[in-house]
Protein backbone atom coordinates (compact mmCIF):
# COMPACT_ATOMS: atom_id res chain seq x y z
CA UNK A 1 0.00 0.00 0.00
CA UNK A 2 1.64 3.77 -0.72
CA UNK A 3 2.06 6.26 1.65
CA UNK A 4 0.16 9.38 0.49
CA UNK A 5 2.52 12.29 0.37
CA UNK A 6 0.96 15.75 -1.08
CA UNK A 7 2.89 17.73 -3.71
CA UNK A 8 0.81 21.12 -4.25
CA UNK A 9 1.01 22.56 -7.52
CA UNK A 10 -1.46 25.11 -8.80
CA UNK A 11 -2.11 25.02 -12.59
CA UNK A 12 -1.59 24.37 -16.00
CA UNK A 13 -0.72 27.43 -18.30
CA UNK A 14 -3.34 29.19 -16.24
CA UNK A 15 -3.40 32.72 -15.61
CA UNK A 16 -3.51 32.70 -12.14
CA UNK A 17 -4.59 36.77 -11.50
CA UNK A 18 -8.13 37.56 -12.61
CA UNK A 19 -9.07 40.92 -13.83
CA UNK A 20 -12.73 40.67 -12.82
CA UNK A 21 -13.90 42.29 -10.12
CA UNK A 22 -11.22 45.12 -9.75
CA UNK A 23 -12.04 48.31 -8.52
CA UNK A 24 -10.16 51.74 -9.06
CA UNK A 25 -6.78 50.08 -8.69
CA UNK A 26 -5.73 47.35 -10.85
CA UNK A 27 -3.07 44.45 -9.42
CA UNK A 28 0.06 43.54 -10.59
CA UNK A 29 -0.07 41.50 -14.06
CA UNK A 30 1.86 38.37 -13.76
CA UNK A 31 0.69 37.07 -17.34
CA UNK A 32 0.35 32.95 -17.53
CA UNK A 33 1.74 30.40 -15.21
CA UNK A 34 3.05 27.16 -15.51
CA UNK A 35 3.26 24.93 -12.70
CA UNK A 36 5.80 22.55 -12.09
CA UNK A 37 6.61 19.59 -9.55
CA UNK A 38 10.02 18.64 -8.68
CA UNK A 39 9.70 14.79 -6.12
CA UNK A 40 12.97 13.22 -4.68
CA UNK A 41 12.77 9.74 -3.71
CA UNK A 42 14.08 9.82 0.14
CA UNK A 43 13.59 6.23 0.78
CA UNK A 44 15.24 3.19 0.98
CA UNK A 45 14.85 1.77 -2.23
CA UNK A 46 13.55 2.63 -5.55
CA UNK A 47 9.94 4.18 -5.53
CA UNK A 48 6.83 3.94 -7.53
CA UNK A 49 5.41 7.14 -7.98
CA UNK A 50 1.22 7.84 -8.84
CA UNK A 51 0.70 11.88 -9.53
CA UNK A 52 -2.56 13.03 -9.65
CA UNK A 53 -4.32 15.98 -11.04
CA UNK A 54 -7.50 17.14 -9.51
CA UNK A 55 -9.90 19.61 -10.81
CA UNK A 56 -11.39 22.01 -8.24
CA UNK A 57 -14.32 19.47 -7.85
CA UNK A 58 -12.53 16.99 -6.78
CA UNK A 59 -12.15 15.13 -10.18
CA UNK A 60 -8.94 13.34 -11.19
CA UNK A 61 -8.42 15.14 -14.48
CA UNK A 62 -4.88 13.27 -15.21
CA UNK A 63 -2.32 11.34 -13.97
CA UNK A 64 0.91 10.12 -14.32
CA UNK A 65 2.86 6.71 -13.10
CA UNK A 66 6.80 6.38 -12.55
CA UNK A 67 7.52 3.17 -11.99
CA UNK A 68 10.80 3.41 -10.48
CA UNK A 69 12.24 5.99 -9.27
CA UNK A 70 15.91 5.29 -7.87
CA UNK A 71 16.92 6.16 -4.08
CA UNK A 72 17.56 9.71 -4.00
CA UNK A 73 16.30 10.21 -7.45
CA UNK A 74 14.17 12.74 -8.53
CA UNK A 75 12.05 13.51 -11.07
CA UNK A 76 10.06 16.47 -12.59
CA UNK A 77 6.18 16.44 -12.54
CA UNK A 78 5.20 18.52 -15.57
CA UNK A 79 1.20 19.04 -16.91
CA UNK A 80 2.68 19.13 -20.50
CA UNK A 81 1.58 17.27 -23.45
CA UNK A 82 2.77 13.96 -23.37
CA UNK A 83 3.93 13.75 -19.25
CA UNK A 84 -0.07 13.66 -18.54
CA UNK A 85 -2.22 11.14 -19.68
CA UNK A 86 -5.34 12.93 -20.99
CA UNK A 87 -3.19 16.25 -21.54
CA UNK A 88 -4.90 19.15 -19.39
CA UNK A 89 -6.04 21.44 -21.51
CA UNK A 90 -4.73 25.45 -21.81
CA UNK A 91 -6.03 27.46 -18.27
CA UNK A 92 -6.60 24.10 -16.63
CA UNK A 93 -6.10 24.81 -12.69
CA UNK A 94 -6.38 22.72 -9.85
CA UNK A 95 -3.81 21.07 -7.57
CA UNK A 96 -1.54 17.87 -7.48
CA UNK A 97 -1.81 14.61 -5.34
CA UNK A 98 1.69 12.29 -5.63
CA UNK A 99 1.48 8.91 -3.67
CA UNK A 100 4.51 6.63 -3.35
CA UNK A 101 5.70 3.71 -1.43
CA UNK A 102 8.61 5.40 -0.64
CA UNK A 103 9.23 8.20 1.29
CA UNK A 104 9.35 11.87 -0.86
CA UNK A 105 10.17 15.08 -0.60
CA UNK A 106 9.67 17.78 -3.41
CA UNK A 107 9.38 21.46 -4.22
CA UNK A 108 6.56 23.12 -7.02
CA UNK A 109 7.68 26.36 -9.11
CA UNK A 110 5.64 28.29 -11.29
CA UNK A 111 7.04 29.89 -14.79
CA UNK A 112 4.91 33.08 -15.60
CA UNK A 113 5.11 34.64 -18.61
CA UNK A 114 3.56 37.40 -20.99
CA UNK A 115 2.42 39.74 -18.40
CA UNK A 116 1.47 42.92 -19.33
CA UNK A 117 1.68 42.40 -22.88
CA UNK A 118 4.38 40.41 -23.52
CA UNK A 119 6.83 41.96 -21.17
CA UNK A 120 6.20 40.01 -17.88
CA UNK A 121 5.81 41.88 -14.68
CA UNK A 122 3.81 45.08 -15.23
CA UNK A 123 2.42 47.86 -13.13
CA UNK A 124 -0.84 49.82 -14.70
CA UNK A 125 -0.42 52.83 -12.27
CA UNK A 126 2.98 53.31 -13.85
CA UNK A 127 3.82 51.36 -16.88
CA UNK A 128 6.58 49.89 -15.73
CA UNK A 129 7.54 46.28 -16.79
CA UNK A 130 9.97 43.51 -15.23
CA UNK A 131 11.45 40.92 -17.66
CA UNK A 132 9.71 38.39 -19.80
CA UNK A 133 9.98 35.33 -16.96
CA UNK A 134 9.60 34.94 -13.54
CA UNK A 135 9.29 32.06 -10.87
CA UNK A 136 7.52 31.24 -7.81
CA UNK A 137 8.82 28.65 -5.80
CA UNK A 138 7.44 26.45 -2.47
CA UNK A 139 7.87 23.19 -0.60
CA UNK A 140 5.62 20.69 -1.21
CA UNK A 141 3.59 19.44 1.86
CA UNK A 142 3.73 15.86 3.34
CA UNK A 143 2.62 16.97 6.60
CA UNK A 144 -0.91 18.49 6.14
CA UNK A 145 -3.15 20.22 9.21
CA UNK A 146 -6.51 21.82 10.45
CA UNK A 147 -5.13 24.93 11.21
CA UNK A 148 -2.38 27.08 8.92
CA UNK A 149 -1.45 30.46 9.82
CA UNK A 150 -0.27 33.41 6.60
CA UNK A 151 1.66 35.46 8.07
CA UNK A 152 1.63 38.10 4.85
CA UNK A 153 -1.04 38.48 2.65
CA UNK A 154 -1.80 41.80 0.38
CA UNK A 155 -4.22 43.66 -1.58
CA UNK A 156 -2.05 46.99 -2.39
CA UNK A 157 -1.44 48.40 -6.04
CA UNK A 158 1.55 47.51 -6.22
CA UNK A 159 1.19 43.91 -4.76
CA UNK A 160 -1.38 41.42 -5.47
CA UNK A 161 -2.24 38.06 -3.14
CA UNK A 162 -3.68 34.86 -3.51
CA UNK A 163 -3.97 32.18 -1.24
CA UNK A 164 -4.53 28.32 -1.82
CA UNK A 165 -6.15 26.13 0.34
CA UNK A 166 -6.13 22.20 -0.97
CA UNK A 167 -8.25 19.42 0.76
CA UNK A 168 -5.56 16.56 1.03
CA UNK A 169 -8.16 14.09 1.44
CA UNK A 170 -7.94 11.50 -1.46
CA UNK A 171 -10.47 12.16 -4.19
CA UNK A 172 -14.13 10.99 -3.41
CA UNK A 173 -13.12 11.66 0.15
CA UNK A 174 -14.91 13.69 2.71
CA UNK A 175 -15.31 17.61 2.06
CA UNK A 176 -13.42 20.14 3.76
CA UNK A 177 -15.24 23.50 5.43
CA UNK A 178 -12.44 25.88 5.51
CA UNK A 179 -12.85 28.88 7.41
CA UNK A 180 -10.72 32.30 7.14
CA UNK A 181 -10.17 34.50 9.50
CA UNK A 182 -8.10 38.13 8.35
CA UNK A 183 -5.86 39.98 10.38
CA UNK A 184 -4.50 43.69 9.62
CA UNK A 185 -0.89 44.54 10.67
CA UNK A 186 -1.98 45.90 14.15
CA UNK A 187 -4.30 42.86 14.82
CA UNK A 188 -7.76 44.43 14.20
CA UNK A 189 -9.36 41.60 12.66
CA UNK A 190 -12.03 41.80 9.34
CA UNK A 191 -15.42 42.16 10.86
CA UNK A 192 -16.59 39.50 7.86
CA UNK A 193 -14.24 37.01 10.13
CA UNK A 194 -15.05 34.06 9.13
CA UNK A 195 -15.22 33.86 5.25
CA UNK A 196 -16.43 30.28 4.76
CA UNK A 197 -15.10 27.75 1.89
CA UNK A 198 -16.49 24.39 1.06
CA UNK A 199 -13.38 22.00 -0.80
CA UNK A 200 -14.12 18.80 -2.53
CA UNK A 201 -11.44 15.83 -1.34
CA UNK A 202 -8.83 16.40 -3.48
CA UNK A 203 -9.48 19.74 -4.71
CA UNK A 204 -8.01 23.47 -4.02
CA UNK A 205 -9.76 26.70 -3.73
CA UNK A 206 -8.33 29.99 -4.46
CA UNK A 207 -8.84 32.98 -2.64
CA UNK A 208 -7.76 35.91 -4.78
CA UNK A 209 -7.22 39.33 -2.72
CA UNK A 210 -8.14 41.22 -5.91
CA UNK A 211 -11.15 39.42 -7.10
CA UNK A 212 -14.20 40.71 -5.88
CA UNK A 213 -16.78 38.78 -7.79
CA UNK A 214 -15.68 35.41 -6.75
CA UNK A 215 -15.16 36.54 -3.64
CA UNK A 216 -17.70 39.17 -2.60
CA UNK A 217 -16.74 38.87 1.24
CA UNK A 218 -14.00 40.87 0.63
CA UNK A 219 -15.61 43.32 -1.60
CA UNK A 220 -15.60 45.90 2.43
CA UNK A 221 -13.89 49.32 3.19
CA UNK A 222 -11.80 47.04 5.30
CA UNK A 223 -10.40 45.48 2.18
CA UNK A 224 -10.84 48.25 -0.60
CA UNK A 225 -10.12 51.29 1.64
CA UNK A 226 -7.60 50.69 3.72
CA UNK A 227 -5.21 53.35 5.18
CA UNK A 228 -2.03 54.10 3.68
CA UNK A 229 -0.96 51.64 0.58
CA UNK A 230 -3.37 49.45 0.90
CA UNK A 231 -4.45 46.58 3.23
CA UNK A 232 -1.90 44.01 4.68
CA UNK A 233 -2.36 41.74 6.92
CA UNK A 234 -2.16 38.24 7.73
CA UNK A 235 -4.31 35.07 7.28
CA UNK A 236 -5.52 32.47 9.62
CA UNK A 237 -7.35 29.29 8.25
CA UNK A 238 -8.66 26.37 9.78
CA UNK A 239 -10.87 23.48 8.45
CA UNK A 240 -12.91 20.32 9.27
CA UNK A 241 -10.82 18.01 7.15
CA UNK A 242 -6.51 18.38 7.04
CA UNK A 243 -5.55 20.60 4.49
CA UNK A 244 -2.74 22.30 2.94
CA UNK A 245 -1.82 25.73 2.15
CA UNK A 246 0.23 27.94 -0.28
CA UNK A 247 0.45 31.93 -0.60
CA UNK A 248 1.47 33.38 -3.67
CA UNK A 249 2.21 37.65 -3.94
CA UNK A 250 3.19 39.00 -7.55
CA UNK A 251 4.57 42.79 -7.67
CA UNK A 252 4.95 44.08 -11.34
CA UNK A 253 8.73 42.84 -11.03
CA UNK A 254 8.36 39.70 -9.58
CA UNK A 255 6.54 37.28 -7.38
CA UNK A 256 7.09 34.85 -4.69
CA UNK A 257 5.04 31.95 -2.69
CA UNK A 258 5.18 30.00 0.98
CA UNK A 259 2.98 27.29 2.37
CA UNK A 260 1.71 28.19 5.47
CA UNK A 261 1.91 26.98 8.98
CA UNK A 262 0.08 25.11 11.26
CA UNK A 263 0.12 26.27 15.23
CA UNK A 264 2.35 23.51 16.37
CA UNK A 265 5.50 24.75 14.33
CA UNK A 266 5.23 27.98 15.84
CA UNK A 267 8.26 28.62 18.45
CA UNK A 268 9.66 31.28 21.08
CA UNK A 269 12.37 31.21 18.72
CA UNK A 270 12.43 32.54 15.28
CA UNK A 271 15.54 31.92 12.71
CA UNK A 272 15.75 33.82 9.63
Amino acid sequence: MMNRKTILSFGAAVALLANAGLAAAQPPNPGTGTSFGRVMNVGSGPATVVVQYVDGNGNVAASRNVSSLAQYGATTISPSAGDVTPALPGGWTGSVVASSDQPLVGLTYINWTGGGGGNGFCQGATGLCGDDKHSADYNATTAPSDNLFFPSVARRPEEAGKVYVQNTNPPGGASATAYYYFYDRNGVAFGGNPVIRTIPAGAQVTLDMFDLTANPELNNPYFTNAPGTGWLGSVYVTSTQPIACVAIHTWFYGSCAYTGKPRSSASTNVLF
